[in-house]
């Protein structure tokens, strides 16, 4: 920037208006799900850079608009969006997600950094050329959206009514440029059997795209409620899930979930699952976890007896290591590898693990790399 005094200079007077902006649209609880909200927001963009003097449209749904500056017959698109993934537990702030606040030498305030902060940076990247008096031979397209934290259906309408851009980068990820991202799937599971006798109410999480913080269930007339910890869902393991909290906890309870059901549909789940991993072509390590404060069972031994007979590639993860000392873990787990040498002349890969405290998972991430690099 020191190479660009006369650009520094403008932004240094600039930087109340632009605080001033950012904190409108960071005031605005424009949650994904809230499409009201959303729409409220990009309104509010569009009208700003009305009044900043460029040439703005809004899309016929509502929820996608641009702000164009510059001629020429190409386009770069900046892609950007104001909607927000929820702000999960309120007592989890240290300030009010929806206000600006400046505290030592940082913003904070729900997207401020993933969208809202870089749609205002880009709106004012492009005053900065249109008050300096440069005239791009390119259009510059700043394409606001709505809906990405969710199904980006936003997208699927700029599509149908705007032409595409011939470049273009989003200001939502790390500086300098990423120019690719891996691929990802949001998986829906749906569940059309009743919920067992008992069982009245079950749900976690605000968003497909974050570690759930949050679970409960009501068991029995029994409010059930558990915590963990938000991470964005790119970065799991900064995270831990409230769900699998759950459900590891009313998977134990007596009487509850597999040992409620019928041997008929007992023998149906089994089925359903062999099938699955016999039939995966894509399957290339499957993880036996067995429970460590017990012996192995025989549910889990001839599960296992199965893999071997069929070739299937397995590890098996011992859980709960913090439940008991040290040296009841160790026999423990000693105890299970007899048992399963009274049958394997070669025992798989083995790993004790612990949710809580984080046991084990360095290793078992490390082996999963070893076995990815050598496929």
């Amino acid at each position: 920037m020191s190479d660009y005094p006369e650009i520094k200079e403008y932004f240094e007077k600039a930087t109340p208006d632009i605080l001033d902006d950012l904190a409108k649209l960071v005031s605005i609880k424009s949650r994904s799900v809230e499409r009201k909200s959303c729409e409220e927001a990009l309104d509010f963009v569009l009208g700003r850079a009305d009044e900043l003097g460029f040439e703005t449209r809004k899309g016929k749904y509502g929820d996608v608009g641009t702000v164009t500056y510059g001629d020429g017959n190409e386009t770069l698109g900046i892609l950007v969006h104001v909607d927000v993934v929820p702000e999960g537990d309120r007592e989890k702030w240290n300030t009010d997600p929806f206000e600006l606040v400046l505290k030592d030498g940082h913003l904070y305030g729900r997207g401020v950094v993933d969208d809202k902060g870089p749609v205002i940076a880009s709106l004012y990247a492009m005053k900065y050329l249109k008050d300096s008096g440069i005239r791009p031979g390119k259009k510059i397209m700043l394409i606001v959206g709505t809906r990405e934290e969710i199904v980006w259906e936003d997208m699927d309408h700029f599509k149908e009514e705007f032409p595409l851009p011939d470049y273009g980068f989003s200001p939502d990820g790390a500086f300098p440029i990423y120019n690719r991202e891996n691929g990802y799937m949001d998986v829906e599971l749906i569940f059309t059997e009743p919920l067992l006798k008992g069982d009245e109410d079950i749900r976690g999480g605000s968003a497909t795209n974050s570690i759930p913080a949050e679970a409960s269930a009501i068991i029995n007339g029994e409010l059930l409620r558990y915590k963990g910890k938000n991470a964005h869902s790119s970065v799991p393991e900064m995270g831990v899930n409230a769900i699998a909290l759950m459900c590891e906890e009313l998977a134990e309870k007596t009487g509850y979930g597999f040992a409620k059901l019928s041997q008929a549909a007992r023998a149906e789940l089994a089925r359903i699952i062999r099938e699955y991993i016999l039939a995966s072509p894509e399957l290339v390590l499957l993880f036996v976890l067995v429970d460590s404060r017990h012996d192995i069972g025989k549910i889990d031994l001839d599960f296992i007896r199965d893999l071997g007979e069929n070739g299937v590639p397995f590890a098996i993860i011992f859980t709960k290591g913090d439940k008991q000392g040290p040296n009841v873990l160790a026999a423990q787990v000693e105890k299970d590898r007899q048992i399963l040498l009274e049958e394997w002349e070669e025992l798989p890969p083995m790993f004790v693990s612990s949710a809580q405290t984080g046991a084990g998972k360095e290793d078992i991430l490390s082996y999963i790399e070893n076995v990815l690099a050598n496929l």
